[in-house]
């Protein structure tokens, strides 16, 4: 005969405990293409997004936006926003307009045109001038890119890299890349490193204690704030 007791034993509600939330951290990255009319910005910038290549030279009248969002890691996701600035030289008084807030640049320039490489020295040279992140001077990691590497050699380790090299050493970049936005060699590579770039600089930011989140809008030069943090360890 059932009792009481047993029924309230059989009425016992057993917690269930749900699946453990992992909060992912968004970062929001703006990401500047530079570099002359016909080098290659909006091919490079579609290949990566859509990955479709287009053979028509239009050139971008105005400023090309495009957004990616993908999962980093099991913690993180990115939103990369990219800012393909036109390279028309009636179009440059906007220029600081454009480089506002700006986390990371790709200068590109065409290897069969040697007169382009030049021109990319003075687009990263404005870039250094001109970027400022919350109104504050910054100077962003860059990443020089060698397009069209198919019309000048036929393999692509065959590309001599020595003049990007010079180039990136005496400009300040971080790195040079040869790609080719037809065969769709090193695009997914160079986005993948300017992206590890800008994480590494957030944690960078976070471990000395500044921001580019802060709530008051404290926000700092950060080349500055780096340089004077290195300053300050010297044993000398």
């Amino acid at each position: 005969m059932e009792t009481q007791g047993d029924k309230d034993e059989c009425n016992e509600v057993v917690p269930i405990h749900s699946p453990r939330v992992v909060l992912k951290k968004i970062h929001l990255f703006k990401v500047l293409v530079l570099g002359e009319p016909g080098v290659g910005k909006s091919s490079f910038v579609s290949k990566y997004v859509k990955d479709a290549f287009s053979p028509e030279r239009r050139p971008t009248l105005s400023v090309d936006f495009q957004q990616h969002h993908f999962e980093w890691d099991s913690q993180t996701e990115v939103i990369l926003h990219f800012w393909d600035v036109p390279g028309q030289q009636r179009l440059q008084d906007q220029m600081k307009l454009f480089f506002r807030n700006t986390r990371a640049v790709f200068v590109l320039y065409d290897v069969t045109q040697p007169r382009t490489l030049s021109k990319a020295r003075d687009w990263k040279k404005a870039a250094d001038k001109f970027c400022t992140l919350f109104d504050r001077p910054y100077r962003p990691p860059a990443i020089l890119l060698g397009n069209k590497i198919d019309l000048l050699v036929p393999k692509s380790e065959d590309f001599d890299s020595s003049v990007m090299d010079m180039v990136v050493s005496e400009e300040g970049c971080r790195v040079g890349l040869p790609i080719s936005n037809l065969g769709g060699y090193n695009i997914q590579q160079s986005v993948k490193r300017i992206v590890e770039l800008m994480l590494e600089e957030d944690a960078r930011l976070v471990a000395s204690g500044l921001s580019v989140d802060d709530e008051d809008d404290n926000y700092v030069d950060l080349a500055e704030a780096w340089e004077a943090q290195s300053r300050s360890k010297c044993t000398c």
